[in-house]
């Protein structure tokens, strides 16, 4: 009797654990798909901003923005832009990429990165071109 006593015991005490470390599994597994969420918002909200920030300083037309914006998008998913997108959070990071002087963190690396000027300059006329180039030259460092 005290042998089946203690091993229904051991069999609830053993349930309880195993359950509480696969709750714990399911609680780390949804915060990983927000943070992966919350990246994902991160990541339309800067290039979107980016966007609106060339298309305002080299005048672009409606075909140009939505080839830009895919540039954009595209380079700002690599490696690359991951840490630095996710230091910023919402509202700071909005209010970074929306400076109108100069250039925030994540701006100037987009336009210091040599394949996206490369990309870009394939949608530009020489006009835009020459104010890309400008744009660069007033408000960005050297490397």
């Amino acid at each position: 009797m005290k042998t089946n006593v203690f091993i229904l015991i051991f069999a609830l005490m053993f349930g309880l654990t195993t359950t509480a470390q696969e709750t714990t599994m399911l609680k780390r597994k949804g915060d990983i798909a927000s943070e992966k969420t919350s990246l994902k918002t991160n990541l339309q909200s800067v290039s979107n901003l980016q966007t609106k920030k060339l298309s305002k300083f080299l005048n672009l037309s409606d075909s140009q923005i939505q080839l830009v914006s895919e540039l954009v998008g595209k380079h700002l998913k690599s490696e690359k832009y991951a840490d630095l997108i996710s230091k910023f959070s919402g509202n700071s990071m909005t209010k970074s990429v929306q400076k109108s002087e100069g250039f925030d963190p994540i701006s100037a690396e987009l336009y210091n990165d040599k394949d996206f000027t490369k990309d870009i300059n394939e949608v530009l006329d020489d006009k835009q071109k020459e104010s890309y180039k400008e744009m660069l030259n007033k408000y960005l460092t050297p490397r």
